[in-house]
């Protein structure tokens, strides 16, 4: 996921004219530049807003002829609402899946399409471009092409194997793609091997980079399932993290994050290896001007770790804190005790430059009853000098007053969350996947940014019926982007 800030819209118009340049004048103030390059990966049309992307995994896809292909189960597809004045709009939107026009492949079982997701301008053009992965090696990820009408299907790239991440590692202004051997679907499935590759932006149409590189690491004892970027020492290069399976099985105690450092040169070894893969983010949760990198455990409840940036990149271990620790004596620690983090999200929700924390709580260790209350809940960690806080925190369910629908048992609410300034006011709105809910159908919440912190007011409660593409056990929102 890409820790970027919220823009201040100084002018949305002027902002989107930048965009189509293709990129980032000189001459700009570094606030003004940092905004232009923050839109230029999320705003797919140019138009000066962040786009949303929301996938649904689990649809299942039948033969419309019969006797053509069987049914092909969890093949997935992704949804992206354009962001507008007044948000993401369900009548601005394009509908993905293997069986779109244009994309290449065909839908296969378990293919997930949209694990994992990611945004950014690959080709230079000022256009943020969306780059789907899946679990299906023979389909390989795809590129689809942002430009003044949003994305288009036709044309779409196909790029060798199925893990990708985008990310600027060496500092040139144009963003570079990571691409790792597919994951294993199962515990006792066989590791992919095999090394990553590197393509330096920009890429062509084609898919052909500027120049390309192997991934220095061992993917026979790493198997990743996701990534994020930040600029962790301020030089001008994201660093990479990944996280995954770091030892044998498929298990929650073997999954670690590991954090590889930009350079000149591009991507380094891996210099850190924090615990815990459930979510792992980065984000300036101090306002120093360097991103921190953050990762959660599901093997302690309510443990993450919180690694802070500074010009030598991350901090010495012995400064590394927790989430617990962060929050302890106020609140936020009664909210935070006891339950799982199922996901983490940075962005400036209150407009003062400097990120905030939303932690999604998919759980509690055990309920009353002694079973696990799976219907899940939002924490809200205020950024601040010293980093997150629980002072201010908020706290949010699916029946919190001001909400649409109802917490049931399942619900998975913040399974996944964003912060992306979707109505172009300066502050970041959160959205939130519950991809459990209706029985597996899920669902997707976007609450609005204020200075004051999030509210519910005029609260967006999105489904698959509603963008209008399958909905029946797709588990809507499993991810969101």
């Amino acid at each position: 996921m890409f820790s970027l800030r919220s823009y201040v819209p100084w002018s949305v118009p002027l902002l989107a004219g930048l965009l189509s340049i293709g990129s980032v004048p000189q001459g700009l103030p570094e606030r003004a530049r940092e905004e232009v390059r923050a839109l230029s990966r999320d705003d797919f049309d140019g138009d000066g807003y962040q786009d949303l992307v929301i996938t649904a995994p689990g649809a299942t896809f039948h033969d419309p002829d019969g006797y053509a292909l069987a049914d092909r189960t969890g093949a997935g597809y992704v949804t992206v609402l354009y962001g507008g004045p007044h948000g993401p709009s369900t009548n601005r939107r394009v509908v993905i899946s293997r069986l779109t026009q244009g994309v290449p492949g065909g839908p296969m079982d378990m293919e997930q399409l949209g694990a994992p997701t990611f945004k950014g301008d690959l080709d230079g053009d000022g256009y943020a471009d969306l780059v789907l992965g899946g679990g299906v090696r023979e389909n390989g990820a795809v590129v689809v092409w942002g430009g003044p009408r949003g994305l288009l299907t036709a044309g779409v790239t196909r790029v060798a194997d199925n893990m990708p991440v985008m990310g600027d590692f060496d500092g040139d202004g144009r963003l570079d793609l990571v691409l790792v051997p597919a994951i294993r679907r199962a515990a006792d499935a066989a590791s992919p091997g095999g090394a990553g590759t590197i393509r330096y932006g920009p890429l062509s149409r084609s898919g052909t980079p500027a120049r390309e590189s192997d991934f220095a690491d061992d993917f026979r004892r790493f198997d990743v399932w996701d990534g994020s970027v930040g600029d962790v020492n301020g030089d001008g290069r994201d660093e990479l993290t990944l996280k995954g399976v770091c030892g044998p099985g498929a298990t929650v105690q073997n999954t670690c994050v590991r954090l590889y450092s930009g350079s000149a040169s591009g991507l380094g070894v891996p210099g850190y290896e924090l615990p815990g893969a459930a979510a792992a983010v980065h984000g300036d949760l101090n306002g120093d001007g360097y991103d921190d990198v953050l990762s959660g455990a599901t093997t302690d409840a309510g443990v993450g770790t919180i690694a802070l940036g500074s010009p030598g990149g991350v901090r010495p271990r012995d400064t590394w804190t927790t989430l617990d620790r962060a929050v302890r004596g106020t609140p936020a620690a009664a909210m935070l005790a006891g339950r799982d983090i199922g996901a983490l999200a940075t962005g400036d929700i209150t407009g003062d430059g400097i990120d905030d924390l939303a932690v999604g709580l998919i759980g509690t260790a055990h309920g009353e009853d002694g079973r696990s209350d799976a219907s899940g809940a939002v924490l809200v960690l205020p950024g601040t000098r010293t980093g997150p806080t629980g002072i201010g925190a908020q706290l949010f369910t699916p029946g919190t007053p001001g909400m649409p629908g109802t917490a049931d048992q399942g619900d998975g609410f913040g399974g996944s969350l964003r912060l992306l300034d979707l109505n172009g006011d300066g502050h970041a709105d959160l959205t939130v996947g519950a991809p459990g809910a209706g029985d597996g159908d899920g669902r997707v919440y976007v609450l609005w940014g204020r200075a004051e912190g999030v509210v519910t007011e005029a609260a967006v409660m999105l489904d698959g019926k509603s963008v209008g593409a399958q909905y029946t056990g797709v588990q809507f929102g499993s991810a969101v982007r």
